[in-house]
């Protein structure tokens, strides 16, 4: 079983949390092209974006009464995005693993999936 998990390294910390209200922006980060059904260009709107993580951000936001603001990232350089304070939090697909976890902090999963052949 997998789980794909909002991953948060500036969000984990309360001055982290303090600083996302007091800028009343939370800029989260994810790859487009990793495509659906995570987070994908609108095809109505390409300079928007669907799925069910933009979702899941814009209930964040709305339960943290503050702007979401999507940024295009590049997937392979996330954890290094969020470590250096680029976005404050990153979910894109992003699978815990053992030595994920010493780098990073995750949220509870909202998202199980197993592989079958």
């Amino acid at each position: 079983m997998n789980a794909l998990v909002l991953l948060s390294v500036l969000l984990a910390e309360p001055s982290g949390l303090e600083q996302v209200r007091e800028s009343k922006t939370l800029r989260w980060g994810a790859d487009a092209q990793g495509g659906a059904p995570y987070v994908f260009a609108d095809p109505h709107d390409p300079s928007k974006v669907k799925g069910f993580e933009v979702d899941i951000a814009a209930e964040l936001g709305k339960e943290l009464g503050i702007e979401v603001r999507f940024e295009q990232r590049q997937w392979s350089s996330l954890f290094q995005d969020v470590g250096r304070g680029d976005v404050d939090l990153a979910m894109n697909g992003l699978e815990v693993t053992e030595e994920r976890r010493k780098e990073a902090r995750f949220s509870r999963p909202y998202y199980l999936f197993s592989e079958q052949l």
